[in-house]
């Protein structure tokens, strides 16, 4: 299963939350804060510049993208890949991952 917009799904107030929860030094901690706040694309064409346009989520290419999302994920995943799995409409699974990827395991065909 492969997520799309994966990076994009995670609004900046949920980083907020995650850098609180990270045992990061408080400068750190900031620094992530401060990538993640009030960011706006503007886009500068011949004719001059397009009203700026507002990041409200982690985009793709940015360099931390893969590791925040992994990050803001990692709760999930772990109570997912946990001996009790994850009950997911009224179905139990068990998940691995790799950055933005997602295994669904199951015990038989039927249950996936």
């Amino acid at each position: 299963m492969d997520l799309t917009n994966a990076f994009g799904s995670i609004p900046h107030p949920v980083l907020t939350q995650l850098f609180r929860s990270l045992p990061l030094p408080d400068h750190l901690r900031q620094r992530l804060a401060d990538i993640y706040t009030d960011n706006e694309w503007e886009f500068v064409c011949d004719e001059g510049p397009v009203q700026a346009h507002p990041v409200t989520c982690v985009q793709l290419g940015d360099g931390l993208s893969p590791i925040i999302f992994n990050l803001a994920s990692e709760p999930l995943v772990r109570t997912a890949k946990g001996g009790q799995g994850i009950n997911v409409l009224g179905q139990v699974i068990w998940t691995t991952v790799y950055a933005d990827d997602t295994a669904l395991l199951a015990r038989t065909p039927g249950e996936l």
